[in-house]
Parts: C-alpha cells; sequence; structure tokens
C-alpha cells in the first residue's frame, strides 16, 4: 500500500489580480524594490503601498522602495543593489523599454541574480532578449508562482529573469489564487546574506566551494575589480572564454 504523503504548504486562499500577487510575493523576498517615482502604473503603485511596514520578507524587514528619476535609471539600480549583496527588484515600464534596453543587455553580460516585473501591452515592444531567462505568468496565480520560481533561478543560476505578463488582462484580472506562505518562501529560497556551496564547476573556480546566495561583488571590506568594460579584441576574447567556460554558471 502506498504510503500517504503529505503536504506541508497548501497556500493561502485569496482573490487577487496579477499586479498584486506580484508585489505580495515579492515584498516577502525582496528588501527593495526600485520604480521611477512618477510611474503610476499598477506594479509601481502596489509597491509603494507594499512599503507600509505591514509586509515584511524573509528576514522580518518592511521592503523599501528606491525611487529614480527615468527610466533609463532602472535597470543600473537594480545592478548597483545586486552588486552589494541586496536581495531586489524592480518594475519599469515596458512602453519605455526603448530607454532600458541597452542596460538590459549590459546586465545580461554580468553574473547577477537579477529578478524585474513587467506588464507588457501587445503595442509594448517584446523585451525577449538574449542572457535573460522570460518567464510569462498567464494567470495571477502563475504570476504569485512564477515570481518565487525567477528568484530561485536567478540566485541558483546568476542569470537575470524577468516575468512578464500582460498589462491588460493579468495585471488587472482578479481569481482565485493560493498564495505561498511566507514560512514556504523563506524554505525554498533562504537569505539572500547565507553561504552555500557553489552548485557548478564553473561558480566553484569563480567563487569558491562556497559563496553567498547574493554574491557581494562590491565589498569595501575586500576591494576587487569587477565587471570592468572591455572593447574590441578584449571584449572579444572575453566573451569566448565566457562561453566556453560559464555557459553553465
Amino acid at each position: 500500500m502506498a504510503k500517504k504523503q503529505t503536504v506541508r504548504y497548501l497556500g493561502t486562499p485569496s482573490y487577487l489580480d496579477g499586479a498584486s500577487a506580484v508585489v505580495h510575493c515579492e515584498s516577502r523576498i525582496s528588501r527593495v524594490g526600485v520604480i521611477v517615482e512618477s510611474a503610476g502604473h499598477d506594479l509601481a503603485r502596489l509597491w509603494r503601498e507594499a512599503n507600509s511596514g505591514e509586509n515584511c520578507d524573509g528576514g522580518g524587514r518592511p521592503p523599501g522602495v528606491l525611487g529614480v528619476s527615468h527610466d533609463r535609471e532602472v535597470i543600473p539600480a537594480l545592478m548597483g543593489l545586486a552588486m552589494s549583496g541586496v536581495r531586489a527588484t524592480c518594475f519599469p515600464s515596458a512602453s519605455a523599454f526603448h530607454h532600458f534596453s541597452a542596460a538590459l543587455v549590459d546586465a545580461a553580460e554580468r553574473p547577477l541574480p537579477l529578478v524585474i516585473h513587467l506588464a507588457s501591452r501587445a503595442r509594448d515592444p517584446y523585451p525577449d532578449l538574449p542572457g535573460w531567462v522570460s518567464l510569462h505568468a498567464e494567470s495571477p496565480q502563475a504570476a504569485a508562482d512564477l515570481t518565487v520560481i525567477a528568484r530561485k533561478v536567478a540566485e541558483q543560476a546568476l542569470v537575470p529573469v524577468m516575468v512578464v505578463q500582460d498589462a491588460t488582462l493579468t495585471t488587472r484580472d482578479q481569481c482565485p489564487v493560493l498564495l505561498p506562505e511566507p514560512d514556504l518562501i523563506a524554505e525554498y529560497l533562504g537569505e539572500g546574506g547565507e553561504s552555500v556551496p557553489s552548485p557548478t564547476p564553473a561558480q566553484e573556480i569563480f567563487l569558491g566551494r562556497e559563496r553567498l546566495r547574493t554574491p557581494r561583488w562590491w565589498n569595501v571590506d575586500r576591494p576587487a575589480m569587477a565587471f570592468s568594460r572591455s572593447h574590441g579584441r578584449a571584449r572579444a576574447a572575453r566573451d569566448m572564454g565566457r562561453k566556453l567556460y560559464f555557459l553553465t554558471i
């Protein structure tokens, strides 16, 4: 007779739209969310409300808001936080994709665990870029689940991940959702500052047998040059070496 399995986490029943589901999960994952100060789209507005202090991440801290003045500053600000070992996310406007597309290409060349959320409309430029993992949420339930999965993928593989949902349907349509419990998120993702075994040989060469879940590339206690810009032959040699040795980073 098969042994009956017990399910530890059943999910918290709720009735939400896709934007609310994302913000609910990210407010329990990220320490900081980067938004344009003048942004009025649903994800940015809801993140401001989540910063009221009623929600906390896995470490018991209320999420914060880092406001920038223009869309082109969102991705660089997120990259700076990630380089400092801060678990963060951002909510850029998909309609302003042309302002930050170059920054997305730059981010893909660095082993940073970035997670961004886009609410895209049919007329918006399609943000499908080489080097980025794109997850597409077709429902509020998928938006909640993929938010947690995106963080796991980003921090395990040290790659940037974007979670995309439809701005006119998924973002605003409400339906029943089973939200992941805070204990589930804490157990599945752990703390950003925890030491974890490097999961691949490439990471072990690069970072040692153990590394921080969110590596601190900028560290005043251990100063080092990281991610210096290169051009011409130097850049070509760097890209060839990266493809040869770090495809599975």
